[in-house]
Order: C-alpha cells, then structure tokens, then sequence
C-alpha cells in the first residue's frame, strides 16, 4: 500500500507537467521530471529498507519471546524436578529411618544388659525427634463463609462454609453482609491476618469495625490481625456495609490470608452476593 502511495504521487507529478508541459522551458520540463523520478525512487528505496528494518525486528523480538518461553519452561522443570526430588529423597530417608527403628526394636528384644538397653533408648529417641523434623508438618487453611455458615452439631456432620447469598438493598442503596474466618482443618492458624476485599466499583458505606486501612492499600480494601484460630472453629460474626454499583445484579467479597501455621494460599476465598432490589 505504501508502494502505491509513492507511485501514485510521482505519476500524479508527471501528469500535472504533463499537462502544463507547452508552459514550460525544456530545460525546466527535463529538471522536474528527473526531480519526481528521483525523488520515487529514493523513496520507494527508504520503504523498502524501513519495512526490511520492521521485520528484521519484529523476527528478533519473536526470537526473543520464544528464547524466554524456553529458558521458563526449563526453569519450571528445573524446579519441579527439584521439588519432586525433594520429596522422593525426603520419603527415603523416611523409610530408611523407619527401618532403622524397626531393627532397633529387635535389638532391644535381644540385648540383655541394663547398659544396652539404655543405649538402644537413647538410639531410638534420637531416631524418633529425627523423623519427626522430617515429616512434613500440616498446615492450617482459612475459608470465607457468609454467616450464618453450616455448623451441625457434635457428631453429626461437619462445619463447611457457605459461599453464596442473596440480601436485599437497603433504601439508601447499602446492603448489610454478615461473614466469619472458617478453620475447617485440624491445625491452629497461629499469627493470622487477612486482607478483606470487596468489588471493584464498590465503596465502604462506613469503615468496617475491627478492620484497618494500611497505607498503600486501595479503596476496596481492609486488614485485619488476629492472633489464633483453632482447629474446626470460627473466629466470630463480622460485619459490613457496601455500597454496590448500581447496574450490579450480584458482587462478590472475600479474603486472602497469612499464618505462621497456613498454607501459602496464592488465591483468596470469596463469596457471591445476590442483590435483591
């Protein structure tokens, strides 16, 4: 296209001297069209070399991109294989120890001084703090619900989460959400916190009590420190006031959390609010 615009101006030269060609000298005539012939050519050369230069880049950022995607996807596997062999090698030493208390069991059955024995105990304590440090230790995991969540009672059933609800507008344009912490696993979440987050587009109607805003965080968000939660518990009504979009048929808020004793969740837990105008 580009070639055609060059062209389509020199020829549209040659025809505007063309056209006037008895009005001028002859030397003039022979200087303006050697001009408009020259003036196209460099021209179409400078395309030319422009649009060889566009993709003489355009291959080496490709090239690039797909040198990263390379050397990522080694670094991936890199670091899977490490991780799996982590756990492979972790898992042997397990059997190993494992084993080695077991013949210590026998040994114990078969020594008959006071002294050995000792020395056998001593052995196998040491064995048994060793696998302990090895094994991996469970971790705590947090969960939104709305409030109230499904609680049964003593035995028949467990505590599970409800991610879901519809609740009308107030006339003001807030709606009220009622909400809890879940610890649905058998570890104390120890040294916790969450970061509460509502919608994008949503606004607090008033500052949620026991939540913070810390400096650098958005409008849509709030903190809030705790020191413990214990295993298959909750940690207590909590309550907000938003103020949704007003095209909105539904929102969603939720949380994402850190512990001493938590996973590393890399993803928050959310629930959806209907809204019932």
């Amino acid at each position: 296209m580009s070639y055609l615009l060059i062209l389509g101006t020199v020829f549209l030269g040659l025809f505007s001297l063309h056209k006037d060609w008895h009005n001028y000298n002859p030397w003039v005539r022979k200087a303006v069209t050697l001009l408009l012939l020259v003036v196209g050519a460099l021209s179409v050369i400078k395309n030319y070399r422009d649009n060889q230069d566009v993709q003489i880049a355009r291959s080496k950022a490709a090239n690039d991109i797909n040198t990263l995607k390379t050397d990522l996807a080694g670094l991936q596997g890199q670091a899977k294989a490490a991780n799996d062999a982590q756990t492979q090698n972790t898992k042997v030493f397990l059997d190993s120890l494992n084993r080695l208390s077991d013949k210590l069991r026998e040994l114990q059955t078969q020594v008959k001084t006071e002294e050995l024995r000792k020395q056998l105990a001593s052995v196998q304590s040491d064995l048994q703090k060793t696998q302990k440090a090895l094994a991996p230790a469970p971790q705590a995991t947090l969960a939104f619900s709305f409030f109230p969540f499904i609680n049964p009672s003593v035995g028949k059933g467990q505590m599970a989460a409800v991610t879901e609800t519809a609740l009308h507008l107030a006339p003001d344009g807030t709606v009220h959400i009622e909400f809890t912490i879940l610890n649905l696993t058998d570890v104390s979440a120890l040294d916790a916190s969450i970061t509460l987050y509502i919608c994008v587009g949503c606004k607090f109607a008033k500052e949620p009590p026991d939540f913070q805003r810390l400096s650098g965080q958005s409008d849509v968000q709030r903190y809030m420190p705790f020191n413990q939660l214990l295993p298959k518990s909750y940690w207590r009504m909590l309550a907000i006031d938003i103020i949704p979009p007003a095209y909105a048929g539904s929102i969603d808020i939720g949380f994402s959390f850190r512990c001493r004793t938590c996973v590393l969740a890399l993803e928050s837990s959310s629930g959806t609010v209907h809204l019932l105008r």
